[in-house]
């Protein structure tokens, strides 16, 4: 170690080293937030210095394409991107035309109000973002309110995420030539088991289904991730037919007979039981059978088809099992065969719902998570895979957490940046 330095002075992360290398040569090694290192040559050093420092930009070399990639984006588009390539020369930037106006796609995205959700409590942790939140409709889980159109119009205009972290929200999820490891994916799923397992099944997915393996996990993680594992409908626990009689539970008939009636007996303690119900209840105690267990149980990874229902229990993850099941396709159609449903196993769930995303989206042009989340693309502007309004910008940072850790700043990234006509001076509160 020739250098060191630690405290407010440094930039990238708390401490960066000057070494020197067996090979010979100077390098510098920074702890990034996840302590990770990451090796900077000089060049590059210095570039994430200027950056971070926000010093004045410049480029010698005027006969770089780069500039004439520039001119296909708005002015107010150029310093981010100016500062992304003084940084990341290799990446490449692509403007999206948007055919309407900014106003015509932010009243798009406002209607219907559960199109755009946010999460918000009642606690310390979410007080600041309460402006996001519309009125308190709950439209899944417990708290999962309609978003306000000022904060739509945060998350959808690209200006705000014009930097590394979060620029990955357009990046192109193609899988591309050559061969990947599951390093980005194990990385995506780290600490949390149950992920974790489903590591070979991903890495299959991504080969069959030409989309980048670290996009799949990204979304998975995303989209049934808890603190404890994984959601319900991920562990094939809930029962297209019977809905948890309770939250956070799994479906009735797939309980023991003394689960069943210790439940169903919490619940006549809560609100009088159904006709059902009852009949159920009463059978369980004389010995006679309770809920009929499922011929097959029916896991969904990515979520689809997981439409909220306020109206069931677990009403989201309930549309999502039916969906696993096969039950919003026609089994007669190409897409049953091709999406592999049923999805009776997690292999099965992770390629299927790979298939489905590439078919249903990438192949249609939706292929960053940003086109996936805002629909800019069939014009009907409801065809998007996410209702949660930030889904784009987190899996986007997932996607370049990955990438950081892997420490190539060299390699070639293709990144697809929507540009609107019309956009106003700034848009909403700045929440990243």
């Amino acid at each position: 170690v020739l250098e060191r330095r630690s405290g407010g002075g440094t930039i990238y992360g708390k401490r960066w080293f000057k070494v020197r290398l067996d090979g010979g040569g100077e390098a510098y090694l920074v702890d990034a937030s996840n302590s990770s290192q990451q090796q900077l040559n000089h060049t590059e050093f210095l570039r994430l210095q200027a950056w971070r420092l926000d010093l004045p930009l410049f480029v010698t070399e005027r006969r770089d394409t780069f500039f004439d990639t520039l001119l296909e984006f708005p002015a107010d588009y150029h310093e981010g991107l100016l500062r992304l390539h003084f940084v990341y020369p290799n990446w490449t930037f692509e403007a999206l035309p948007v055919g309407r106006t900014w106003p015509e796609v932010l009243a798009a995205q406002a209607t219907p109000e559960n199109k755009n959700l946010v999460q918000y409590e009642e606690t310390a942790f979410f007080s600041d973002y309460e402006w996001m939140v519309k009125n308190r409709t709950v439209y899944d889980g417990s708290n999962w309110y309609p978003a306000t159109e000022e904060a739509i119009a945060f998350f959808m205009d690209p200006r705000n995420f014009l930097n590394p972290g979060d620029l990955f929200q357009f990046l192109d999820l193609r899988y591309g030539s050559g061969e990947r490891t599951d390093r980005g994916v194990r990385a995506i799923f780290a600490d949390n088991q149950d992920l974790l397992e489903l590591v070979p099944a991903v890495m299959r997915a991504a080969r069959e289904s030409d989309v980048l393996p670290e996009a799949l996990a990204a979304r998975i993680r995303q989209e049934v991730s808890t603190e404890s594992g994984i959601t319900l409908v991920a562990k094939g626990l809930l029962d297209p037919s019977y809905p948890p009689l309770r939250s956070g539970s799994p479906s009735p008939s797939l309980l023991s007979r003394d689960e069943q009636i210790a439940q169903l007996d919490a619940v006549a303690k809560e609100r009088p039981l159904d006709e059902t119900e009852r009949v159920i209840l009463e059978s369980l105690r004389t010995g006679g059978p309770g809920y009929p267990s499922p011929a097959s149980r029916y896991y969904n990874l990515y979520n689809i088809g997981a439409y909220p229902d306020p109206g069931v229990i677990s009403g989201a993850q309930m549309n999502g099992a039916r969906y696993a099941a096969g039950l919003f396709v026609d089994k007669g159609e190409e897409r049953f065969a091709e999406f592999l449903l049923p999805w009776t196993d997690p292999e099965r769930a992770a390629r299927g719902g790979a298939r489905f995303l590439a078919a249903d989206y990438i192949s249609i042009g939706q292929d960053t998570a940003y086109l996936q989340k805002f629909d800019l693309v069939t014009g009907s502007y409801s065809h998007q895979y996410m209702q949660a309004l930030f889904a784009a910008r987190d899996e986007g940072r997932r996607l370049y957490a990955v990438w950081q850790e892997g420490g190539d700043s060299t390699a070639k990234l293709h990144f697809r940046i929507p540009v609107f006509r019309d956009l106003p001076t700034s848009t909403g509160k700045d929440v990243r």
